[in-house]
């Protein structure tokens, strides 16, 4: 980056606080090398049917680590997740938001989702972010239990794995999420601006999932990237 470049980004490259407790320093430079090496494999891959699930919503989650690493697996989760989730989402508007829609009707979409073999929350968040960016998060593990560490509720670790309560275990991160995303709303807002000037638009949801994620991975493999000292973020 050039100096003038990292003059006109500095003041959105400032500390991200967040409502859970993170601070995550030099947000701006972790996401452009997160985005620089992934948005092509995920997120710059456009949505032809956003009330569909189509094939290719499940071919793209392998790049997000959803372990659908064979065809009669990725075959088997894209038609089971066509047919349960396609009458749910014709329900829910394309640029629902999760600062303004209750969350019932997400956790309807992760139960019925969940009900697919092979699919618990990750999986289907990782499919459903793609149906409704701004309204899903990626639950993923690492997420999850960030959140649920903050909560003081990791006893519900081992419910994520029963498809029969996995849903509404996913509550609880989901609620927390919800909290930051309003709390860092003006910031997000800002970073969502800065990568979109750099040509990767992503939603504030996204973004914030994504800082959650480089901070709270235990391999830092983003984080440390940068760091003569790692420990600041």
């Amino acid at each position: 980056m050039s100096h003038q470049h990292w003059i006109a980004w500095a003041p959105v490259n400032r500390d991200l606080r967040l409502a859970s407790g993170a601070v995550i320093s030099r947000p701006f430079d972790l996401l452009r090398a997160f985005f620089a090496e992934e948005w092509a494999y995920y997120d710059g891959i456009a949505d032809p049917s956003p009330s569909h699930i189509v094939p290719l919503d499940v071919v793209v989650t392998v790049s997000v680590n959803s372990f659908l690493n064979s065809a009669s697996r990725i075959r088997s989760v894209h038609r089971g997740l066509a047919e349960v989730c396609d009458p749910l989402l014709a329900e829910i508007s394309d640029d629902a938001d999760l600062r303004s829609v209750a969350s019932g009707p997400v956790v309807e979409l992760l139960d019925a989702a969940c009900q697919v073999k092979w699919v618990l929350v990750p999986v289907a968040a990782k499919v459903l972010h793609r149906k409704r960016p701004s309204l899903i998060p990626m639950l993923d593990t690492v997420v999850s239990d960030y959140y649920l560490r903050t909560a003081g509720r990791l006893d519900l670790r081992a419910a994520r794995e029963d498809k029969r309560r996995a849903a509404a275990t996913a509550q609880v991160p989901l609620d927390a999420f919800r909290h930051d995303l309003e709390d860092a709303w003006r910031r997000l807002g800002e970073l969502r601006s800065a990568l979109a000037g750099e040509g990767w638009p992503v939603a504030e949801l996204r973004i914030l999932e994504v800082m959650i994620w480089m901070w709270a991975d235990p391999l830092r493999q983003y984080v440390q990237l940068f760091d003569d000292d790692r420990d600041t973020v």
